[in-house]
């Protein structure tokens, strides 16, 4: 059979590596379910009841829910807790509505179990990542702990300071040239909040800033 006038096979075989390679197949609000599971005496066939990736060519996984391995825990909604933890005591990162794996310190940077970890930055990262607008800040987290990166960066190129823990912006946004991750004038925020309003002014004078 001939293809439609203009339609190649090459275009025909980008869509379809486009719908089967590119969709996230995870399921959605699962935590219930899979954590029913995980909870079952015998649970040899969880391959065939849980879904464990996106699909081929996809990155996007969550653990194997078993007594074994994973015992997921979910929030009062029903969704994942965003801060998952194995049975053989590490912790990692979930999404909330599929609990694919974000942030996964133990196996990537060989922690140790008692270093404490917070979600909220990968998480965010991850949902920004999936569904951008060109004015959001795509969020700088730490690789060991999870925290917020002090000094976090528009797409224009523009910098703020925030809280290391909520992401909360607490001075910004202004133009940064200099290099470090936390500059004198995030410390200062952070410790003076009243330094905020006391210092915009010279900000605003300063070559360096918007």
């Amino acid at each position: 059979m001939d293809s439609p006038p203009g339609l190649t096979f090459g275009t025909v075989l980008g869509l379809l590596l486009h719908f089967s390679w590119g969709q996230n197949l995870l399921r959605q609000n699962s935590c219930v379910e899979y954590r029913s599971i995980s909870l079952a005496p015998f649970n040899a066939s969880v391959s065939s009841q849980v879904v464990l990736n996106g699909g081929p060519g996809s990155l996007r996984t969550i653990e194997v829910p078993s007594q074994s391995t994973w015992i997921p825990k979910c929030d009062e909604d029903d969704m994942y807790d965003t801060r998952q933890r194995r049975q053989n005591n590490e912790k990692f990162c979930v999404l909330p509505t599929t609990g694919e794996i974000v942030f996964d310190p133990i196996k990537t940077n060989h922690l140790d179990n008692s270093t404490e970890i917070l979600c909220d930055c990968f998480v965010e990262r991850r949902l920004i990542r999936t569904d951008r607008h060109k004015d959001d800040i795509v969020p700088r987290c730490d690789n060991k702990t999870g925290h917020f990166k002090a000094l976090q960066f528009y797409s224009n190129g523009k910098a703020q300071c925030v809280d290391e823990v909520t992401g909360e912006p607490i001075l910004g946004p202004f133009f940064y040239n200099g290099t470090s991750d936390k500059p004198e004038e995030c410390v200062r925020a952070e410790e003076a909040p009243m330094f905020v309003s006391s210092v915009r002014g010279r900000l605003n004078k300063d070559s360096k800033y918007d």
